[in-house]
């Protein structure tokens, strides 16, 4: 299907980007940006999906790191990097369309995913007495 302008539509994941794009714009404060991705910042500066990828986010005292493995690269480790972030902390992956897996903790700061579908993604980090925190959002393929 053609747009009344005769160009071929946009497509699905460019729309989808644009939309991650503008939501990121209107977000509260508490956004925590992406500070080191393995796949454009490390060694050789790309990977492929045999190889696990590592992204790093910061901000207001909360480091977390993020690390994407397993088949087809769908298992997710977060680890929160700040102590006092970890204390009674939920993380969960919200998808480009919006949809929240939670992840599991398994101690020390650590929650864990698997089978998490490729695309855009975030975390969205709950903290007791605190308004939750979302990285910025990340391409999962």
């Amino acid at each position: 299907m053609r747009r009344r302008d005769g160009r071929p539509p946009a497509p699905p994941a460019g729309t989808e980007a644009a939309r991650a794009a503008y939501r990121q714009r209107t977000d509260p404060d508490d956004l925590v940006p992406l500070l080191w991705d393995s796949d454009t910042d490390g060694p050789g500066g790309c990977a492929g999906p045999a190889r696990g990828r590592t992204l790093l986010f910061g901000r207001h005292g909360v480091g977390v790191e993020l690390q994407v493995a397993g088949p087809s690269r769908r298992s997710l480790r977060v680890r929160l990097l700040t102590p006092a972030a970890a204390g009674r902390a939920a993380v969960a992956v919200v998808l480009g369309g919006g949809r929240r897996v939670a992840l599991c903790p398994v101690g020390g700061g650590t929650f864990t995913a698997t089978d998490v579908p490729p695309g855009l993604a975030r975390l969205r980090l709950a903290r007791a007495g605190r308004r939750p925190m979302l990285t910025a959002w990340v391409l999962l393929d």
